[in-house]
């Protein structure tokens, strides 16, 4: 048996599948190395925090507030039919806060985090004319949010 570093919980080596890696093995059982375990429970919270933070990074990119909520299409500036136009062209409509209604989905499939938010300014560039302000700020922040998240996915991945 082995106990959290973190909540103390106790667990079964051969349940825990983490432990059943080789590598992870060989540094569980060097005597010369202090291993830290932490849990199913505490790994999949810590991932949940550190998914949170990935997502509060990049949406604080967003200067302007455009991708932040589906409000605009409720607002004075987008009325019914603009938003029926809008629905009927962008097939996946995604925002932030869709993003962090789905946070546990991405636990499973880190991948699509990634997807889901680059769908985010897709949908903005193919909605918008090239020449509007808005598709330029998507544009840029495609670039700026795929560099952040190529440098996240390595981390996610474990």
């Amino acid at each position: 048996m082995i106990s959290c570093s973190t909540c103390q919980t106790w667990s079964h080596v051969k349940c825990d599948l983490l432990l059943l890696d080789p590598v992870i093995k060989e540094q569980m059982m060097a005597t010369d190395s202090f291993f830290q375990y932490s849990c199913q429970a505490c790994r999949k919270q810590g991932r949940l925090k550190f998914i949170y933070k990935i997502i509060s990074e990049l949406e604080a990119e967003d200067k302007n507030g455009y991708y932040a909520d589906e409000f605009w299409l409720e607002s004075d500036q987008f009325n019914a039919v603009q938003a029926k136009q809008y629905l009927r062209q962008i097939k996946n409509p995604v925002c932030f806060t869709v993003i962090k209604r789905r946070i546990d989905t991405y636990l499973l499939s880190p991948e699509k985090l990634k997807i889901d938010i680059l769908q985010i300014f897709l949908n903005a560039k193919n909605y918008n004319r090239q020449n509007t302000q808005i598709y330029k700020d998507a544009d840029k922040m495609y670039a700026i949010c795929l560099d952040k998240l190529t440098g996240f996915m390595p981390y996610l991945d474990k």
